[in-house]
């Protein structure tokens, strides 16, 4: 946490997908269009718009920056450790064994290549593909349970593509 937090607030892009981002989101908060041909000062990157269009709503509330977008991108990381706690000590009955799944989790930040809070869609996608995963998988006995795991997932892949083959 105390590494992400001083990544957090550093002024500069840490990854080259976090410039794109930011300036997809400056556009949406500005009522722009992201998907346009290449231009000299703006080339769209092949993402979803979520992630940009909550980094938009982010910017009218705090300004533009690439602290919101890591903070998204962390709370979202949070979220996913959560759930697989959750997860691992509903299906074990051993709270231990859900720290320890969700420990491991975020003691892969280094392996992964250090983007858990980067102003990146990945940890916006792992977040709603476990999510509507859980919500399927626990909530299938009803129909709400299964039209909140379609929406989730919707929204999934409303943030990255690839979500098409978590659906």
């Amino acid at each position: 946490l105390l590494t992400a937090w001083l990544r957090l607030i550093y002024p500069y892009d840490l990854d080259f997908v976090e410039n794109g981002i930011l300036m997809a989101s400056l556009r949406l908060s500005q009522h722009r269009p992201i998907f346009i041909p290449p231009q000299a000062d703006f080339t769209p990157h092949v993402y979803m718009p979520l992630y940009s269009w909550l980094g938009g709503l982010l910017f009218k509330l705090t300004g533009p920056g690439y602290g919101p977008l890591r903070g998204l991108s962390l709370l979202s990381t949070l979220a996913t450790s959560g759930m697989i706690f959750w997860i691992a000590r509903r299906e074990s009955g051993q709270s231990w064994l859900g720290l320890a799944c969700a420990g491991l989790f975020l003691g892969g930040y280094r392996i992964n290549g250090f983007w858990y809070e980067l102003a990146r869609v990945d940890s916006l996608f792992v977040t709603l593909s476990l999510a509507g995963l859980m919500l399927g998988g626990y909530g299938y006995h009803s129909n709400v349970g299964l039209v909140s795991a379609a929406i989730v997932l919707a929204l999934a892949f409303l943030t990255k593509q690839t979500a098409i083959l978590v659906g």
